[in-house]
C-alpha cells in the first residue's frame, strides 16, 4: 500500500480564514466561528488526520507480518550468554585454540578457522 503525504489546497484555506477572521468582529460569532473549528476541522487537517491513520495500520501490519516471520525463521541454535562470552574469548586470542594470530578467515562477519585448522582443532591436536 503506497502512501502519499496529503497536500494542502491554499486557496480553499484561505477562503476559510477570511471567512472565520470576519465572522469573529462579532461577539457571538466569534464564539459559533471558534466551535465550528472544533467540530468541522479543515480538509487539510482531516486528511492528515486519515493519513496518519493509514500509517499507524500500515506500521501495525509491517510488525505482525515481521513477528510472523521471526516465529517461521526462528534461528535453529541460540547460544546462552556464557558460551558467547567463552567465543569471543577465543576470538580475542587466537593463541589459545593454538592459532597464530591472522589466521583467522572471516566469513561475512564471522570469525571462522580455516578447513587445516577447524580438523587440527575437532581432532584436539592445537599445535
Amino acid at each position: 500500500m503506497a502512501l502519499t503525504a496529503p497536500h494542502d489546497d491554499r486557496a480553499p484555506a484561505v477562503l476559510r480564514a477570511l471567512a472565520e477572521a470576519g465572522a469573529s468582529f462579532f461577539p457571538l460569532a466569534g464564539a459559533l466561528t471558534r466551535r465550528y473549528q472544533t467540530t468541522h476541522p479543515a480538509r487539510f487537517a482531516q486528511d492528515v488526520e486519515r493519513w496518519q491513520g493509514d500509517i499507524t495500520a500500515t506500521v501495525n501490519a509491517l510488525v505482525a507480518r515481521l513477528a510472523l516471520l521471526e516465529a517461521q525463521h526462528e534461528p535453529r541454535l541460540v547460544l546462552p550468554d556464557t558460551a558467547f562470552d567463552v567465543a569471543l574469548w577465543f576470538v580475542a586470542d587466537p593463541e589459545r585454540l593454538g592459532l597464530r594470530r591472522g589466521e583467522l578467515e572471516f566469513d561475512g562477519g564471522a570469525v571462522v578457522p580455516t578447513a587445516s585448522q577447524a580438523s587440527r582443532i575437532a581432532s584436539g591436536v592445537v599445535s
